[in-house]
């Protein structure tokens, strides 16, 4: 018995073998036993064993043969929350595939405040991620001069009126 590369094995004629375990990660030729071990999961990818190629459960080797372990990998998928300032979600997206990026609700709202955007950037995703909406406090601000015409104005930054002496406001 001979190994060739990581993953192959090359075996003589006349050798008995079997394959045995979940997805036949298990090959044994002539007592030594050879199992195909995957590569870690990372956050971008799962990694399975798929089994040996030639497959038979077992057998004897007739000519010259080569096993080879068989892998695959599939790029992991991950879920996206957006949520409010209060944790109510406003939009769940599943199925995000890493490295790619997740699609926002429209722009909430929220009485007395105004959206400023989201707290994280969701171009990327390499997880599962919540995403919370930011807010800024506004502030309506009425004017009206003596002659009856008003207007408001409606502000989440400093706001300086300059008023002539003796004008009074409420």
């Amino acid at each position: 018995i001979t190994t060739s590369a990581a993953l192959s094995i090359t075996v003589d004629t006349g050798t008995s073998y079997t394959i045995t375990g979940d997805n036949h990660i298990t090959l044994t030729i002539d007592g030594k036993t050879y199992t195909a071990t995957k590569n870690s999961n990372t956050a971008e990818y799962t990694y399975s064993t798929t089994g040996w190629t030639p497959y038979a459960a077992s057998g004897t080797i007739t000519a010259d043969t080569t096993f080879t372990a068989n892998f695959s990998k599939v790029k992991n998928k991950y879920t996206v929350t957006f949520v409010n300032g209060s944790g109510t979600t406003l939009k769940t997206q599943e199925n995000v595939t890493y490295g790619t990026g997740a699609t926002a609700p429209a722009d909430p709202t929220y009485s007395g405040y105004r959206f400023t955007g989201w707290d994280v950037a969701f171009d990327n995703i390499t997880g599962n991620l919540t995403v919370t909406a930011q807010w800024v406090k506004t502030y309506v601000v009425t004017i009206a001069n003596g002659d009856s015409t008003s207007g408001s104005i409606t502000t989440s930054a400093a706001l300086s009126i300059t008023v002539d002496t003796g004008t009074s406001y409420t």
